[in-house]
C-alpha cells in the first residue's frame, strides 16, 4: 500500500523518523564529558523497499555526523560515489579526523548550513592538514565549537588559528557562534574576543557559568558588546536572576535586553 503514496507524502512520513532536531544533533557533551549518545535514527525503514530507500536516504544525510576515525574515509567514499547525498547535507558534525578525508567531505557537502567542530578531539601529533583546505569550501550560518577546556597542543592551536580566521573575516554567512561548556574563557585568554569584533556574528551562545565567570566577573563583556552581537543565549535557566543582577551591578543593565536563557541539561538538573 505504501507504494501508492504520493512521493511528497512518503517523504513527509519518513522525515518524522529520519530527521533529527538541531537541538539534539548539535548538543554539547554534558559536564564537559567527551562521551555523547547520538540521537536515535530509524534507518532500518530504508530497507522496506527501493522506493523508500531512494526517498529516505537523502533525508538521513541531512544531518551527518562523523564521530570516529574509521568512519571518515568511508563517508568520504560514499559522498564521492553519490554526490546527491552530499548536496543533501545541511547539518554536519565533525568529531574526528581533520586530515585529507575532511577535505573530501567538504568538497562534496557544499550546502552545509550548520557546522560542529570538535577541537577537543584533536590529540597531540594529529594531522590537521585538512582544516585550511576544507574550511573555505563551507560558508555556514551557524558554528558549534567544542573547545579544549584548558588543554591544548600544537595541532589544536594550528586548527584553531585557521578556524578563527574564518569566523572573523572569511565566512560571510556566519551569524551564530555556540561554544561548549566551560570554554568561553577563550574570549579572555586568546584571540577569540578580537575575532568576534571582526566577525558578523549576531548571536553568541554559551554556558551560563561562563557568562558569570569570564564575561561579567572578569570584565570582558565589552568584547561581546563591542561586536555586532545582538543576542546572547545563556544555557542555564536557573542562573537567569543572578546574571541579570550581575549585569546591573556592573552598569550593564541596558544591555540585559540582549540576553535570553534556555534550558541546560547540565545547569538545570540540580
Amino acid at each position: 500500500m505504501s507504494d501508492q503514496f504520493p512521493e511528497e507524502l512518503l517523504r513527509e512520513i519518513l522525515s518524522h523518523a529520519l530527521l533529527v532536531s538541531p537541538v539534539h544533533f548539535f548538543g554539547f557533551p554534558r559536564d564537559g564529558r567527551i562521551s555523547r549518545r547520538p540521537p536515535p535514527r530509524h534507518s532500518q525503514l530504508l530497507l522496506v523497499s527501493k522506493r523508500w530507500n531512494r526517498v529516505g536516504t537523502p533525508l538521513l544525510y541531512e544531518s551527518l555526523e562523523v564521530s570516529w576515525w574509521g568512519e571518515t574515509a568511508k563517508i568520504a567514499s560514499v559522498l564521492r560515489a553519490r554526490p546527491e547525498l552530499g548536496r543533501a547535507v545541511r547539518c554536519l558534525r565533525l568529531e574526528e579526523r581533520f586530515g585529507k578525508d575532511m577535505v573530501h567531505i567538504a568538497k562534496h557537502t557544499p550546502n552545509v548550513h550548520s557546522l560542529y567542530i570538535n577541537i577537543r578531539a584533536i590529540r597531540p601529533g594529529d594531522t590537521v592538514s585538512g582544516v585550511p583546505k576544507a574550511l573555505p569550501l563551507w560558508n555556514p550560518v551557524s558554528l558549534y565549537l567544542e573547545e579544549q577546556n584548558f588543554r591544548d597542543n600544537a595541532s589544536s592551536v594550528k586548527a584553531r588559528k585557521c578556524l578563527y580566521a574564518h569566523i572573523g573575516e572569511k565566512w560571510a554567512a556566519l551569524r551564530t557562534l555556540a561554544l561548549s561548556d566551560f570554554s568561553a574563557y577563550k574570549i579572555t585568554k586568546d584571540t577569540l574576543g578580537e575575532t568576534l569584533v571582526k566577525s558578523i556574528v549576531e548571536e553568541f551562545n554559551c554556558d551560563s557559568h561562563d557568562v558569570q565567570q569570564y564575561l561579567i566577573k572578569e570584565g570582558h563583556m565589552e568584547k561581546i558588546l563591542n561586536s555586532r552581537i545582538r543576542r546572547v543565549v545563556c544555557r542555564g535557566l536557573r542562573d537567569e536572576e543572578d546574571i541579570r543582577k550581575q549585569l546591573e551591578d556592573h552598569g550593564l543593565a541596558a544591555e540585559a535586553r540582549k540576553f535570553s536563557f534556555v534550558h541546560s541539561s547540565t545547569r538545570d538538573k540540580w
